[in-house]
């Protein structure tokens, strides 16, 4: 379930009046970690998120109905707020470091998925929007020489987006449609209509559709890359075996156990190539074709109104009432014969092509049978989990730990007892202990004593002598 636990309330952030600027901050430490503004050097720390969200607070340039308010009036008031948000509600991780006994933060992997498609709706990003059919075809000619896997899974996931892209494209254009629509309604923006529809058809329609229509074309690829997937289906056996061993040494999620995977992959390769030649490319031409027909019509509109040249049916209305009854009877006599034809005519069945559904697999459900453990198999479970429980522990627990052993005085290692899974906790993690005072970040000194020592735990272990830092 996705909205469980920590994600139960996950997209509470950005439901509140601070939505814009959440989401600009989630941009924003996107781009800090994962695009080339990150510094793979180190972690971010708190303070290092909280800096990356009061500056993009501050470039935003955001206004709020209530500037009194005490987190609008301060940018850093604000990220520190949004960073406690982000966490509690698992768009944010904490990720302890053993060694330096530090937290450093960054985004969930759910929140990197989310946070993506802020930062990908941007127009001034560079993308290729038709590169995916040949970028199917040479994975699958890079498979086919060197059968590796991993080329046959970027196959299977490029001949995926050419479904998506072809999505995308239909419903950019119904939108452009019905945005050109509403803005020639307006008399007063059909200027801006007109520049805003040419604009379009000079950047995006003719240069990617020409592209995704001719050079792009699953058409022109889709005979080439059936050759090379039944080209691997006749090499050698053992080349095969090999494929099908390292496709399941990967343990990928979704395949049946009982066919052959590298088989599955063809298939779905085959398939939505067949989706995309069959289905979704005249959807795409019907697009196409009333995307240009409304923009026909439209352009006239624009025309007539912009010569100033279109009359209004009341004034024509009124120019006729004042004409002789003679003369009205043969303007509306001319008028219908004019507007009356009818055609009669048989339709081409040649012509009508019933659109092709997509083939759908039938789901198969089997019941399996109840497992049942046994009373061994529960104890030894019931075993693994307590050990589990009792060898964790938690930079807190540690701390607590120490600060009850550690008197004023100065204490050794040597004197220490285990009497219990924390105590032989804490002489394993006395070294990240030494780090963190090294560094500072520690309320405890701890240094080594050049002296070495064993017992029924450790064949060796060195001594270590630990006090209070002081103030």
């Amino acid at each position: 379930m996705f909205f469980s636990g920590s994600r139960a309330h996950f997209f509470r952030p950005l439901n509140g009046k601070y939505r814009e600027v959440v989401s600009a901050c989630l941009a924003g430490l996107y781009r800090r970690q994962f695009t080339s503004l990150a510094d793979y050097g180190q972690s971010l720390s708190r303070q290092q998120v909280i800096d990356t969200f009061a500056d993009t607070i501050a470039r935003s340039g955001a206004q709020f109905e209530d500037e009194t308010e005490l987190l609008a009036s301060d940018p850093r008031k604000l990220a520190l707020w949004i960073f406690n948000q982000l966490r509690e509600n698992a768009w944010l991780d904490e990720r302890a470091d053993a060694v330096s006994m530090t937290a450093s933060y960054g985004l969930s992997v759910v929140g990197r998925n989310f946070a993506q498609a802020f930062v990908a709706d941007n127009p001034l990003q560079v993308r290729t929007h038709h590169r995916n059919t040949r970028n199917t075809r040479n994975a699958l000619k890079a498979f086919v020489v060197g059968h590796d896997v991993h080329d046959l899974l970027d196959a299977c996931e490029y001949s995926e987006r050419i479904i998506a892209d072809f999505s995308d494209i239909i419903v950019e254009l119904e939108q452009r449609r019905n945005q050109l629509v509403d803005q020639v309604k307006n008399e007063g923006e059909a200027d801006v209509a007109a520049d805003s529809f040419f604009d379009f058809l000079e950047r995006r329609f003719e240069p990617d559709l020409a592209v995704r229509l001719s050079a792009d074309s699953v058409e022109r690829y889709r005979d080439e890359i059936l050759q090379l997937l039944r080209k691997f289906r006749e090499t050698k056996k053992v080349t095969r075996l090999q494929v099908e061993r390292d496709l399941r040494a990967l343990k990928l999620e979704g395949f049946s156990e009982h066919e052959i995977w590298y088989e599955q992959l063809l298939r779905m390769i085959e398939q939505r190539l067949r989706n995309a030649c069959d289905v979704m490319l005249p959807a795409v031409r019907d697009a196409l074709t009333s995307f240009t027909q409304r923009a026909d019509a439209i352009i006239r509109q624009l025309t007539s109104l912009s010569s100033g040249a279109v009359q209004s049916s009341s004034d024509a209305l009124a120019q006729l009432g004042r004409v002789p009854n003679a003369k009205r009877e043969r303007i509306l006599s001319q008028l219908a014969e004019e507007m009356g034809t009818v055609e009669i005519g048989f339709i081409d069945p040649g012509q009508v092509k019933p659109l092709k559904r997509r083939a759908t697999d039938a789901l198969v459900q089997t019941a399996e049978a109840k497992i049942e453990v046994s009373d061994e198999g529960q104890r030894l479970i019931q075993i693994s989990a307590l050990l589990d429980k009792a060898f964790a522990m938690s930079h807190q627990q540690f701390v607590e730990a120490l600060q009850n052993i550690v008197g004023d005085e100065v204490s050794t290692t040597a004197d220490w007892k285990i009497d219990k899974p924390l105590d032989l906790m804490m002489l394993a993690n006395i070294v990240a202990a030494g780090a963190a005072s090294g560094s500072g970040d520690s309320d405890f000194e701890v240094a080594s004593t050049g002296e070495t020592e064993h017992d029924e735990y450790f064949d060796s272990r060195d001594k270590f002598t630990i006090k209070r830092r002081v103030s």
